[in-house]
């Protein structure tokens, strides 16, 4: 019975199964008519490759400097929270995609930051002098949501244990003041949540504060919103689409619908407020936008840009809408000249940022908020393109 066993199944080793299949094959090709084809295009990625030449540039011991006159760190303007809570996020996305002795340094040096930075009762001082002093009377609810933001991406992205285990305590007492925040400190805070409960979907209480955050978003939305006014506040400020953006996200983990609406109600107005003929037009901060007012155009900023970048692709992975993916890509294409002045705000020489377009040419300095800026927004790019969406629907156009 072995005998027969080994003849019968003899046929189904490898070998034989291989020259089968190669049999078919070579009778597929030859019975197959020749057709003509011209030659394949490769799509090579447009993208800039991620350079982090300018932020390590600005960076010392203590954390990132401020401010630059031209490409030189102007270290008299000293440091901030805001600024090393975002560096703080782009170190550790960069250190995800390709782990060095460098990213592990900013990482650690912009976390340390934080760490100095916080008070006793969980509040952050923002500014420090670069006699590594604290001035004082600086705090604000933007500086302490951007810190959550960035200690709950630590807490889910860290590969070190101390520091993801110094992130969470510090997030966790820092969380009770953001009852009292505007929206932009709401939304940050709320991403920062989203974090955490992407290392931890368990977290209940996280969850909840996220759903009560979203429901304080949605209220005030509902306060403000009139048939030409569809937004949280009387006027239109800065980092505006941060604010649909945490709403966004935090559909993503609580499916609620509310928050899915009035994130796609309030990011369809800023549309219509800032994209023009495929181009973004950003709401300059020279006077901001108020309600019935004129849109400023001077002095538009790279943190708006970022910040629709990365609420245009979370519109897109809560809806799947193409749409968003035009908007996306228009927004990351402001950096590098497809904007109101048709000027490149990227510096591929430094790998810096400008900061900012005024009313007739882009600002020549290179501070430390456009480059985390404009990092920021590359990281979310070069994810897409890694899932193969970067040149989806190029064919679309957006009015």
């Amino acid at each position: 019975m072995r005998s027969a066993a080994h003849a019968f199944t003899r046929p189904f080793a490898w070998p034989r199964i291989g020259e089968t299949y190669l049999g078919l094959i070579e009778r597929t090709i030859a019975e197959t008519p020749a057709v003509e084809r011209g030659p394949v295009p490769i799509r090579a990625s447009s993208l800039p490759e991620l350079r982090l030449d300018h932020l390590v540039r600005l960076t010392d011991d203590t954390g990132i400097i401020q401010h630059a006159t031209y490409t030189v760190p102007a270290r008299r303007s000293g440091y901030c929270v805001d600024d090393n809570a975002r560096a703080l996020i782009v170190a550790l996305r960069a250190d995800r995609i390709d782990s060095s002795a460098q990213t592990r340094r900013l990482v650690m040096t912009y976390l340390s930051y934080l760490h100095a930075a916080q008070t006793d009762d969980g509040t952050f001082r923002n500014l420090m002098s670069y006699d590594r002093t604290f001035p004082g009377g600086d705090d604000s609810h933007d500086c302490h949501g951007r810190a959550l933001w960035a200690l709950g991406t630590a807490v889910a992205l860290d590969s070190d244990d101390g520091a993801r285990r110094l992130a969470f305590e510090m997030f966790e007492r820092a969380l009770p003041a953001v009852r009292d925040f505007g929206p932009r400190g709401t939304a940050t805070s709320m991403l920062g949540l989203v974090a955490v409960l992407d290392a931890d979907p368990t977290a209940a209480r996280f969850r909840d504060g996220l759903a009560t955050l979203a429901d304080v978003l949605v209220r005030r939305y509902r306060d403000e919103v009139t048939a030409d006014w569809r937004w949280f506040e009387p006027t239109l400020t800065y980092d505006n689409a941060m604010v649909p953006l945490a709403l966004l996200r935090a559909y993503g983990v609580t499916g609620e619908r509310a928050s899915l609406r009035v994130a796609r109600e309030t990011l369809e107005f800023l549309e219509e407020v800032c994209f023009h003929d495929g181009r973004m037009v950003l709401v300059g901060n020279s006077r901001w936008h108020t309600r019935g007012g004129q849109k400023p155009h001077a002095d538009e900023q790279a943190i708006d840009a970022a910040a629709f970048v990365l609420a245009f692709r979370a519109a897109y992975r809560a809806t799947g809408d193409h749409h968003y993916l035009v908007r996306m890509r228009e927004s990351f294409a402001w950096f590098l000249g497809k904007n109101r002045l048709l000027q490149p705000l990227y510096d591929s020489g430094t790998g810096g940022c400008r900061d900012g377009l005024g009313e007739s040419e882009a600002n020549a300095n290179q501070g430390a908020e456009s480059t985390i800026s404009f990092l920021l927004g590359l990281l979310e790019m070069l994810e897409l393109a890694h899932e193969g969406l970067e040149h989806a629907d190029e064919g679309e156009t957006s009015s």
